[in-house]
């Protein structure tokens, strides 16, 4: 029956397919999950008849019909690899607003002198739309939407989240939508609620006040296109983005108001043809207590952790008699034990979905935590930065796994988290409930991406589906104003009975006064 629904979404989907568009894509910095999670439907939509061309650090591997690459050199690399070599227990969510920001300011200006990007402003090429990743420091990249008078996609690497609510106008409630750098979730207690309050507003007031000004000197002192001078200000372009495609999913997050905008598309990366080499499937299946998979991700590097850290990594893995898969960058790690295999790249899904991985450990990346629900696979998560932690802390609310930090990674540590994912039933059950939830869907994520794009290529933008919110100033929107004639209203009530009152009171002290007086003469 679900196979049948697929069908029927799919030939919906290609009923109303455009003619050939040329689609823009701009990824250009180095952040391999960012842009690999979308490297899927960049692929689809170019094999559906529409000439794309994609600006990235990280090119195709095979030649795709209609699709052009466009290499931008990754002058990110020595800053990532520094990452790793940081003290991630300070790496708390207040500085990693001010990191994203700095970042944001340094890869604009180096960026934006890109050879590359340089002769994209000058071109006279055209346009139906441009698909950017524009909410992740990327913001000022909004000026080639108006340079070729085309609408632009956002693609964002998290769930939908307070940056880019606040800039589209999508509903954040501080109450119960959490900050993705916060260790909560929905269910958020009163001291919750107060750090979700105060970095929500740090944030927006950082980032509209201090952060985007400076985006827009910059743009504006490098973007040179017949037009520029027309350009609106940053901060209205931003709010002009049509539509929101977001990697995020509520199976493994928490359910958050959307509007018809944002598109939840997490999962979109994840293939349905894995294969594992001859090799390393004989590997997995000759060990008779199963495998542990362990990567860090494509950002931050194993081999550049710190010394103590991966000594506490090969000290537990050696007690385990499960096999370990680790994700290393170099030719050898020192003392490596012998139910260790290493490599730089693993064919990580493949891997998930094998019945032999029994774990994952994983530094608590969206895209790992996704994909590990997927197939069914209990985590440990050891966390760097970023969202890390939260999407640990939900995957512990959730039952299918642990989280140790960093700043407390010991052998003792890692080994009973370990131990007891693995010696639990409920962890490995938790994770099949979650696999089941993820995989009911009517469509596909793919079929859904594919879509939207379309749909605001068709409609040249996608005006009809955005909020009043963004025509509301910040005291209409709160009701400030409405709030305040209420209140002069009531406090016109007010001082008008306490007035009448106090001519009331002042009548009957007068006649009280007029009638003693009255008293007195009859008396007299």
């Amino acid at each position: 029956m679900k196979s049948i629904l697929q069908i029927l979404s799919l030939l919906v989907i290609l009923g109303k397919s455009v003619e050939s568009a040329n689609i823009l894509v701009l990824m250009p910095l180095p952040f391999p999950s960012h842009t690999r999670t979308y490297m899927p439907l960049f692929k689809e939509l170019a094999l559906r008849g529409h000439n794309v061309t994609f600006y990235s650090a990280f090119p195709y591997k095979e030649e795709i019909p209609n699709l052009k690459t466009v290499k931008v050199d990754n002058f990110l690399v020595g800053f990532i690899h520094d990452i790793a070599k940081s003290n991630f227990a300070d790496f708390n969510g207040w500085k990693h607003v001010v990191f994203l920001w700095r970042m944001g300011l340094t890869c604009s200006e180096k960026l934006l002198q890109q050879p590359p990007i340089k002769q994209l402003m000058h071109s006279q090429d055209n346009y139906d739309v441009i698909l950017l990743e524009t909410f992740f420091v990327h913001e000022y990249l909004t000026a080639f939407g108006h340079k070729f008078k085309a609408p632009i996609i956002n693609l964002h690497p998290f769930r939908a989240e307070n940056w880019i609510n606040f800039n589209v106008g999508n509903p954040n409630p501080f109450s119960y939508v959490t900050d993705f750098r916060l260790e909560a979730d929905g269910q958020l207690d009163y001291y919750d609620r107060i750090s979700n309050l105060l970095i929500g507003l740090f944030t927006r007031i950082s980032g509209y006040y201090w952060y985007l000004p400076q985006q827009e000197a910059t743009m504006r002192k490098y973007f040179d296109y017949e037009g520029v001078e027309s350009m609106p200000p940053l901060k209205s372009m931003l709010a002009e983005t049509a539509l929101s495609l977001v990697d995020g999913h509520y199976a493994i997050s928490h359910v958050a108001p959307n509007l018809p905008n944002i598109i939840p598309v997490g999962g979109i990366h994840i293939s349905k043809n894995n294969t594992l080499p001859q090799d390393l499937k004989k590997w997995m299946e000759d060990s008779p207590h199963g495998v542990i998979y362990m990567s860090l991700g494509s950002t931050v590097r194993s081999a550049d952790l710190k010394r103590e850290y991966v000594d506490v990594f090969v000290k537990v893995f050696a007690k385990l008699p499960q096999r370990v898969l680790w994700k290393w960058e170099e030719n050898e790690i020192p003392g490596r034990p012998d139910n260790v295999m290493i490599s730089k790249w693993f064919p990580q899904q493949a891997i998930l979905e094998h019945p032999k991985c029994k774990l994952f450990l994983t530094h608590g990346g969206f895209h790992g935590m996704l994909e590990a629900a997927y197939y069914g696979v209990p985590v440990v998560g050891t966390p760097l930065f970023a969202d890390q932690r939260g999407n640990l802390h939900i995957a512990k609310r959730k039952g299918f796994g642990l989280m140790v930090k960093f700043d407390e990674l010991t052998v003792e540590k890692l080994s009973d988290a370990l131990n007891t994912v693995l010696s639990t039933p409920s962890f490995k059950e938790n994770a099949q409930k979650l696999s089941r939830i993820i995989k009911d869907e009517p469509m596909t994520p793919m079929e859904l991406a594919v879509f939207w794009v379309e749909h605001v290529i068709r409609h040249k933008g996608a005006a009809h589906l955005k909020s009043a919110r963004l025509s509301l100033s910040w005291y209409q929107y709160l009701l400030v104003d409405i709030f305040a004639l209420f209140a002069l209203f009531a406090a016109g009530i007010y001082y008008f009975f306490k007035l009448l009152l106090g001519l009331l009171s002042s009548n009957n002290d007068k006649m009280s006064k007029n009638k003693n007086e009255t008293n007195k003469v009859k008396k007299n």
